[in-house]
């Protein structure tokens, strides 16, 4: 069987966005979205990009970097589309993906500063963990969260997302390991039960 048939169909969409994996066609969208970022707003901003990565060269290599890497099946790192421009309105993935018995991964979201407080966080995040549990057959996700962080706390509980308590020094933030809060939720918190490990996925 080919590596193509292993990868889970990775493009769907919600009320307001296109998710899907990044095209080298998709250059333009994403100049676009980034050229029209507000400065640095908070410790947690991640809305940034590097200087080399706006060269088309350097943009083609960050495209085949994240496709290796989803056919790999480690990460699938997906591009949130504004439906009506095509503009870039933010990023997320499924990381450290496991499969077997496990079938779970880390959710990470994120997005661009400009577009704050529309209810985009939780249109992108929500529509990642229908997609996690429906198409990518995956049974549990986790978010690791610095406790200072209200903002994502906050958008974590209204996912449906419950604390399980406080993972010691596990991510290494700016010099630093740090403390994490450890936030989940599985297949059975969004009503679906009976899930077993997908063969085709393992």
């Amino acid at each position: 069987m080919s590596s193509k048939k292993l990868v889970p169909p990775l493009e769907f969409k919600s009320d307001r966005l296109v998710l899907r994996p990044l095209k080298i066609s998709d250059y333009e969208s994403w100049i676009a979205g980034y050229k029209s970022l507000l400065p640095k707003q908070t410790e947690f901003d991640e809305s940034f990009i590097l200087r080399s990565d706006c060269k088309k060269e350097n943009f083609k290599k960050l495209v085949t970097f994240f496709n290796n890497n989803i056919k790999k099946g480690e990460i699938y790192q997906l591009f949130a589309f504004d439906k009506s421009s095509s503009i870039i309105i933010g990023s997320a993935q499924y990381s450290l993906v496991q499969r077997y018995e496990s079938q779970r991964a880390y959710l990470g979201y994120s997005v661009l500063n400009n577009h704050w407080e529309r209810g985009y966080g939780f249109e992108l995040a929500n529509a990642m963990i229908d997609h996690a549990f429906k198409k990518v057959k995956l049974h549990r996700l986790e978010a690791e969260i610095l406790p200072h962080n209200k903002i994502s706390i906050k958008l974590s509980k209204k996912l449906g997302m419950s604390c399980e308590g406080i993972r010691k020094k596990c991510l290494y933030v700016n010099g630093e390991w740090k403390d994490h809060k450890v936030y989940a939720i599985t297949a059975e918190d969004r009503g679906i039960f009976n899930m077993k490990p997908n063969k085709r996925f393992l």
